[in-house]
């Protein structure tokens, strides 16, 4: 673990993300690197793995610094329009080890520390196909969200961005040669 991500995990600072409709925060514990689309290549396929075995929302697999991850798309993911702006790196826990996952999302926004007054509970049916927010908040709330266009951010669980058989095929993804 670096250094930055271990002072982000005490500190429990989290990265604030635009997403397509809503301002969204996720645990800065698990983010490697965040970066802008246009600073890494397009995503492949390897030849033995193809877009049309994939699961919803994977685009392919992304190589950055010599590193491979799996990439997916949090607006397809999510049932929306496809992300453009932004890839956050990701290890994400399965199974005893760290699984590599490149996430496009809009706008990074900053990292802060999550509001923790005023929360809100989510209503019960919102965004049932994913377990992937825990609780909503008041985006002004937010610190230097401000201006996201968003009343209301979503706390996300980043444990529920995919499923087991999602991981396992990042996994297949990653130990492939693009």
């Amino acid at each position: 673990m670096s250094t930055a991500v271990r002072v982000a995990t005490e500190a429990g600072l989290w990265l604030y993300v635009r997403g397509v409709h809503q301002l969204m925060a996720m645990p800065a514990d698990l983010v490697e690197r965040a970066l802008l689309v246009d600073e890494a290549p397009p995503p492949q396929w390897p030849e033995a793995i193809g877009p049309a075995i994939a699961p919803a929302g994977c685009v392919g697999r992304l190589e950055i610094r010599g590193s491979a991850y799996g990439a997916w798309d949090l607006g397809l993911l999510l049932g929306r329009e496809a992300a453009r702006r932004s890839w956050i790196l990701l290890r994400l826990p399965h199974g005893g080890a760290a699984v590599p996952v490149a996430l496009r999302t809009d706008e990074c926004l900053h990292v802060g520390v999550l509001p923790r007054l005023r929360r809100l509970e989510l209503p019960a049916g919102v965004l049932l196909e994913r377990r992937l927010f825990r609780a909503a908040f008041p985006a002004a709330d937010a610190g230097g969200a401000r201006g996201s266009g968003s009343l209301v951010g979503l706390e996300m669980d980043l444990g529920g961005l995919l499923s087991d058989y999602e991981l396992e095929f990042t996994n297949e993804l990653v130990r492939h040669d693009a």
